[in-house]
């Protein structure tokens, strides 16, 4: 189980996407030599999460306004997702979407976030902060679901104590 992000680009965008294939292993990991993926690990930190490129495909004969991701007014899919999974501490989205915050500014993405508790389709332009908030609330549904089958499933320290940790790992190399 993961939280997804789906990115969007406007229709007269002046980036392609090998403009933000360059970006992500530039500023974040190398491309995997196998997979159009980016897979960043923080060993200090122990954070972890994902960028991912599938080439959007139409079905034969099927109508391209029918696809697996909406389809908006202006926009097109890019093509690039992020995950981050479930079950893990809450300062795996503070440091994951410090960087997705960026690439958004930086590459003028839009993003649908299929989590989101609206009842239509919208695509937005979150901070990073939004989207840390997000990822939280769905974390906590997520992991309460499987900690109701499991009470000793992803048992961690209160997040005031983890997310201290995190803020001196991550920070430590500046300290």
């Amino acid at each position: 189980m993961s939280y997804d992000l789906y990115f969007y680009q406007p229709l007269e965008s002046k980036h392609s996407q090998s403009d933000i294939f360059q970006y992500l292993s530039e500023n974040l990991t190398p491309k995997d030599k196998q997979f159009d993926q980016w897979f960043f690990e923080n060993e200090r930190t122990g954070v972890y999460f994902m960028f991912e490129f599938a080439e959007p495909v139409f079905p034969p004969g099927d109508d391209p306004d029918d696809t697996e991701h909406p389809v908006f007014d202006g926009y097109s899919f890019s093509g690039f997702f992020f995950n981050l999974n479930f079950g893990r501490p809450d300062f795996f989205g503070h440091e994951a979407f410090i960087f997705v915050e960026k690439l958004i500014s930086d590459l003028s993405l839009s993003v649908f976030d299929p989590q989101s508790d609206s009842e239509t389709d919208t695509l937005t332009r979150p901070t990073g902060t939004e989207m840390c908030e997000s990822w939280i609330d769905s974390n906590s549904r997520a992991t309460g679901v499987i900690r109701e089958q499991d009470p000793n499933a992803f048992v961690y320290f209160p997040p005031e104590i983890t997310n201290a940790a995190w803020n001196y790992n991550f920070h430590a190399d500046r300290l």
